[in-house]
């Protein structure tokens, strides 16, 4: 299991890139199409070809948007922090 922020989705590749580095595979299960960048997300993963593959992949929960690191937070969250 993994989280972080995600930087980069590529729907032709079906990828999830994290903040951290981290290039996910998107199972065939995982829904691309409802993820955003910026999003803290929680990812379920296995060892698949050589890489990684998303099993599962969910938004953090509201009350652990506090666990994430902040410099792993996008700004919309640190605003909301800042400005509730």
């Amino acid at each position: 299991m993994a989280t972080g922020q995600i930087s980069a989705i590529d729907s032709v590749n079906r990828t999830i890139s994290l903040s951290s580095g981290e290039i996910f595979r998107a199972g065939p299960k995982v829904k691309l199409s409802t993820r955003r960048i910026g999003e803290n997300i929680i990812v379920v993963y296995e060892a698949a070809d050589g890489g990684l593959q998303a099993v599962k992949v969910r938004r953090v929960p509201q009350s652990l948007e506090n666990f994430v690191p902040l410099s792993e937070r996008s700004s919309n969250a640190q605003d909301a922090q800042a400005n509730p």
